[in-house]
């Protein structure tokens, strides 16, 4: 059955749909056959969990009707194998079946995220409290996803407030496996309650984790993303006073990895948002006072060549149009800056990579 439904195009959703019913059925029904015989046989099947996976892949909103069913035996499976994690296999396919059902459900609601998140977080808590290593990442992968699903600013609620300070103790960020999910949850957090962050005093714990991250190169990309979520939803006044020291810690880290274009295009990216969000005055101002006069070579020796290359596309199209922003922006607002002693070479090459990066958007 998974490897039918895997084919591509092999079968339809519409052909689908009127199977759902007897196919959940029928394999939870192994599931609660195997745990029926008692005893300390396994009942994780994760050939079963791997088709139940596939048919919340290929129905999508056709599950909907079936959710309350799904979720009841998927949490049923999920409090088990907290209590007695054996199979990592069925694990992994049991999470992934939980995230796709958020997911579907969520999209088709978004009512339906207050009540995966009554039935998801005592059993998540339990993970966390019990430190079960292997289990943490979908946990925080499906807490980020949940999250993401809360309008912006509308607010954390106690459950997730009362979760945001264990998220930031260094010993989480210590295990690699935990870095992406963590990562991606704290950049919802931040969508969702920025104003709570902040009254909480956690502005500073969350630049202590980018810092960390900032440090390897395995986990820069993420420093960047979340510094660049900072800038988007925490306001000016309570970040400026923290950009001097970012860009410190940003221009450090330059000097080792100049030439390396994934972090020049991250660099130039994070620019590029600040000039656009703060102001290219303000951008300018942060970086004479690193160092007189180092925007002009910053783009004519660092940036500019990380960009006009023929191989030199973004990774991402959301960085490039920040960067074409920092650029429109600082060739119109801080033309000075950009032409020290009369020499308009910065300003020129500015210009082209503005030009480069729009011809690629």
């Amino acid at each position: 059955l998974e490897r039918v439904l895997a084919v591509p195009g092999k079968i339809h959703r519409p052909q689908l749909a009127p199977l759902l019913p007897a196919l959940f059925q029928a394999l939870f029904a192994v599931i609660d056959g195997a745990l029926a015989k008692g005893g300390d046989a396994p009942w994780e099947n994760e050939y079963v969990m791997k088709a139940v996976m596939r048919l919340l892949v290929v129905g999508q909103a056709d599950v909907v009707p079936h959710a309350a069913v799904v979720t009841e035996k998927l949490c049923a499976s999920l409090g088990r194998v907290c209590a007695n994690p054996r199979n990592p296999k069925f694990n992994h396919y049991l999470f992934e079946s939980l995230a796709v059902l958020v997911r579907v459900c969520c999209e088709a609601n978004r009512d339906a995220t207050a009540t995966f998140e009554g039935l998801l977080f005592p059993p998540f808590q339990s993970v966390l409290q019990m430190d079960v290593v292997e289990f943490a990442p979908y946990v925080f992968q499906i807490l980020a996803l949940l999250l993401g699903y809360r309008a912006p600013r509308s607010g954390l609620g106690d459950a997730y407030a009362a979760l945001l300070p264990p998220l930031l103790h260094p010993s989480l960020w210590e295990r690699r496996g935990n870095v992406p999910a963590l990562a991606a949850l704290l950049e919802a957090y931040l969508v969702a309650g920025p104003d709570q962050i902040l009254a909480a005093g956690q502005l500073e714990p969350m630049l202590g984790v980018f810092q960390k991250l900032l440090a390897s190169k395995a986990s820069e990309g993420h420093a960047f993303g979340l510094l660049k979520s900072l800038v988007v939803h925490v306001p000016q006044a309570n970040l400026g006073g923290c950009v001097p020291t970012v860009l410190q810690l940003l221009l450090t880290r330059l000097q080792q990895n100049r030439d390396r274009l994934s972090y020049c295009h991250n660099l130039l990216a994070f620019l590029g948002l600040l000039a656009g969000k703060h102001g290219a005055p303000q951008l300018v101002a942060k970086l004479d006072a690193q160092q007189p006069g180092l925007l002009p070579q910053l783009v004519v020796h660092v940036l500019a060549p990380h960009v006009l290359g023929e191989a030199a596309a973004f990774a991402s199209a959301v960085d490039a149009k920040a960067a074409a922003v920092g650029a429109v922006k600082l060739l119109a607002e801080a033309p000075d800056a950009l032409t020290p002693n009369g020499d308009t070479s910065a300003w020129s090459c500015l210009g082209s990579v503005l030009f480069a990066l729009l011809k690629r958007l």
